[in-house]
């Protein structure tokens, strides 16, 4: 259930992200700002509580044929949420403080590119290629060669387009090729 939650979230970032052919670098700053979850609570919270419910998260986009409203249904759907008659509006609230580590780097981060690349593709082999890269970009994130981090990184998205329709989905490649450029 879970790993179809996370995957159906990667797609939805991603269709997000290409609604905007500048919103990759905004994420990376957002990100680099160091408020990213505080400020993602703060816009959740509807009510000013401190805490998120699962009624405020649907709340923030009824439409259900936007990418975040499409991807509300496959939560409710996968968590079968009120298939038992349950009152999805009494669950309760999560603040910012019961987290632990960063949500973000599910999807912003090398290693959560690296973690995404394993669901997704097929073969051990082609995927253990595709994280050395990204081991690759960020060594060179860190010693500050941007260069090398944007060669690695241009490597990473020849190879998931050479394996689109063969070891992953074209679907899960355009998603993997655009959480790379938020990197």
């Amino acid at each position: 259930m879970f790993d179809n939650i996370r995957a159906e979230a990667a797609d939805t970032v991603a269709d997000l992200l290409n609604l905007d052919s500048s919103a990759p670098s905004q994420v990376r700053d957002f990100l680099e700002s160091g408020n990213s979850v505080p400020d993602a609570f703060a816009r959740l919270d509807a009510n000013g509580d401190a805490l998120v419910t699962f009624e405020e998260i649907l709340d923030f986009d009824r439409d259900r044929s936007s990418p975040l409203g499409r991807f509300l249904v496959v939560v409710g759907t996968e968590m079968k949420l009120g298939a038992a008659n349950e009152n999805v509006s009494a669950l309760p609230g999560v603040a910012p403080s019961s987290l632990h580590g960063d949500p973000g780097a599910l999807f912003f981060s090398f290693d959560g590119l690296c973690s995404l690349t394993k669901q997704f593709v097929s073969q051990g082999g082609i995927t253990l290629s595709l994280c050395a890269k990204l081991d690759a970009a960020t060594a060179a994130a860190s010693a500050g060669d941007l260069g090398a981090k944007q060669g690695a990184l241009q490597a990473y998205e020849n190879q998931i387009s050479a394996q689109a329709g063969k070891t992953l989905t074209f679907r899960r490649a355009i998603t993997l090729m655009t959480l790379a450029k938020t990197l």
